[in-house]
């Protein structure tokens, strides 16, 4: 099953690093989520090291380095299993706090499991534009068992230096899953992406739990990320899972460093560089906010301890450097970094504002109003933001009511250890959301954009700071109940309550207009790879998208990537390609397409011919043109036929006039 050769693949090498390094903390749930971070760093890692060598991975070489792996940490856990009880400590007949809130979490991590198989269980190809380049290139690193120079045959004059880090480990689980067809490896990138999408959980628990010192700060920051917030599961409406795997190795990271900060041990800075790194290749745009973070804590962290401990975290940057350096010098030769920072496609260049917006009506998604006003400590809620209804401002006066006898009672020489709050963590945390917002948005105060990432990645990666900033004040809340037992038996009733709610209204996050390709789309895609001509070429509908670029509207956009016919549409990857003037061409015949609701025009037929069409695909989604545009014309002919989904076999007349 996919789903088990992805744990398989992610936790076998994950675990080994992470025991063989030394663990950055004693709660398992955080080495589970670190684990998980070293499994996704593993892949890529190991892909470059190959290329390194001029070794290929394989289906029997994956399956030998996941059971080797396994092997190793089994042995390892009998013998520290063998060690823990030679030394002979003390049973207690009483439940531990630990064992309340592995109990929890279990219970959140299976609502969170549900919640992403229910999304996605109609889907029959992973959704939205994206899914297409995430397939295709799984298929190659999986076909070619290293990273190929560019991703030929589909798109042969675009250099491979997409951040790909992510596709790695997708190629070890279709290896593990024994998956060797475009479709089956299209279907392990969907059950991938829902694997990481639901280990999310570990993550945001880790945050909170080392942020806070705190379970309960984990175990809400859990539920209320996984089960309240819309994001990260409306990734899969996206198929955004490059950034969702990157911000599930974000967090290990983070923890990594931390550790490292207080640690001299050569364990630690390894496995701190090896995350980053990791994170480097799955998603540049990711890192550069875990850079954000690392500086705002330094700051914090230096001004308390001084500025010995940063270099072990210079020392771990420049390890990153060396390990990540082939990828890198790659990038920059291929002039695809100075394109991204400085855009000499004047489409791209031109958009740039439209593409930088703030996207409203992600940023108020469902339950996003209630979290902010969590996260800024009642502070949006009474401010009305986003029309906060009274009760929402009431709940909003009460938290403030209580931060406030909290911190009179804590100037009064307070014993109760709860009556201070967590100012430091809170700090950090906003001051890493400000000093994001504030690079992202170097052009809207007269200064050069900076264009390592959009206002959108910033909203869809806000999920993370307000889960762990909610977990942080409820955490505070239940410290007042005095007794610790009591305050983590608490916490585990009401974070399952506030999971269990929350899973109740997230049962449905995927939008009908991000479902590119339908069952029948599918059919018909599987009668083209077994009917029509392996030269053949395909017109299929398209629209324009972002920065000049177009996408599909239906199943046709899956066409190459599936059956290995061309089409008119390659892949969103394509603005990379080298030749200029072959993109200018290419760009100009999507915009006269994409614009046409027939083919009656003599010029676009001609333009079509040229490019040497010679079938048409309409799929179920609506769209232009329309079967009733292509009825009585002896130019086309239907060959295959599913109720709206039409596949036209085309013969043009030689000539413009035609």
């Amino acid at each position: 099953m996919p789903i088990v050769a992805a744990l398989a693949v992610l936790w076998g090498p994950g675990l080994l690093a992470g025991r063989l390094a030394g663990w950055p903390s004693r709660d398992p749930l955080v080495r589970l989520a670190v684990a998980t971070g070293a499994g996704l760093s593993f892949w890529p890692l190991a892909f470059l090291g190959g290329g390194l060598l001029h070794l290929r991975w394989s289906a029997p070489a994956a399956r030998a380095v996941v059971l080797l792996a396994w092997v190793a940490v089994l042995v390892l856990a009998f013998r520290d299993r063998a060690g823990a009880r030679a030394g002979g400590r003390p049973r207690s007949s009483r439940i531990a706090p630990r064992s309340v809130t592995l109990a929890a979490f279990a219970g959140i991590a299976v609502l969170a499991a549900v919640t992403r198989a229910w999304h996605v269980r109609e889907l029959v190809l992973p959704a939205w534009v994206d899914s297409v380049h995430h397939s295709m290139i799984v298929q190659l690193l999986v076909t070619a068992g290293e990273l190929p120079a560019t991703w030929a045959p589909i798109l042969p004059d675009v250099p491979a230096v997409y951040h790909w880090g992510f596709h790695a480990g997708a190629s070890a689980t279709a290896w593990l899953a024994g998956a060797s067809t475009p479709v089956a490896v299209a279907h392990v990138l969907l059950v991938y992406g829902q694997v990481l999408n639901a280990l999310t959980a570990l993550a945001l628990y880790a945050a909170a739990r080392v942020l806070f010192a705190s379970r309960n700060a984990g175990l809400f920051a859990a539920a209320v990320g996984m089960l309240v917030s819309w994001f990260p599961a409306y990734y899969a409406a996206w198929g955004r899972y490059t950034q969702l795997a990157g911000l599930l190795l974000l967090p290990a990271a983070a923890v990594a460093f931390a550790s490292l900060w207080r640690s001299r041990r050569t364990g630690a800075l390894l496995l701190a560089s090896f995350l980053l790194a990791g994170l480097v290749l799955v998603h540049v745009r990711v890192a550069f906010l875990l850079g954000v973070l690392l500086l705002v804590s330094a700051a914090f962290l230096g001004a308390r301890d001084g500025r010995k401990p940063l270099g072990r975290w210079i020392a771990a940057a420049a390890l990153t450097l060396l390990l990540v350096s082939p990828w890198l010098a790659r990038a920059v030769a291929s002039r695809e970094v100075s394109e991204a920072l400085s855009p000499t496609r004047g489409a791209a260049a031109a958009a740039w504002p439209a593409y930088n917006a703030v996207p409203t009506e992600l940023l108020l998604s469902p339950g996003a109003r209630e979290l902010i006003a969590v996260a800024t400590l009642g502070l949006s809620g009474l401010g009305g933001f986003a029309g906060m209804p009274v009760a929402g401002r009431v709940a909003s006066a009460l938290l403030w009511v209580s931060l406030l006898v909290a911190e009179w009672r804590w100037s009064r020489g307070s014993r109760q250890k709860a009556a201070r709050f967590p100012w430091r963590a809170f700090f950090v945390l906003w001051l890493w959301a400000a000093g994001a917002v504030f690079l992202v948005n170097l052009d809207r105060l007269g200064l050069p954009p900076l264009r390592i990432a959009p206002n959108s990645v910033l909203v869809i990666s806000a999920f993370l700071p307000l889960s762990v900033a909610c977990g942080g004040v409820a955490a505070w809340l239940l410290r007042f109940l005095r007794s610790p037992r009591r305050s983590v038996a608490a916490g585990a009733v009401f974070a399952l309550g506030l999971g269990a709610w929350g899973a109740s209204n997230l049962l449905d996050v995927i939008p009908a207009w991000t479902i590119l390709a339908t069952a029948r789309d599918a059919r018909a895609l599987e009668w083209i790879e077994k009917n029509v001509p392996r030269t053949a070429t395909f017109a299929v509908r398209s629209r324009p998208w972002v920065a000049g670029t177009f996408a599909g509207v239906d199943g046709g956009c899956w066409i190459e990537v599936l059956t290995g016919r061309r089409t008119i549409l390659p892949p969103a990857l394509y603005p990379s390609m080298r030749d200029r003037k072959r993109l200018e061409r290419l760009e100009q015949l999507l915009a006269a397409w994409s614009a046409a609701t027939s083919l009656d025009d003599p010029a676009l037929r001609f333009a079509l011919r040229e490019a040497g069409v010679t079938h048409l695909f309409l799929g179920e989604n609506e769209g232009l043109p329309g079967p009733a545009a292509l009825h009585g014309r002896p130019w086309a002919r239907a060959v295959y036929r599913d109720g709206p989904v039409v596949v036209y076999e085309l013969r043009f007349d030689p000539g413009p006039a035609a």
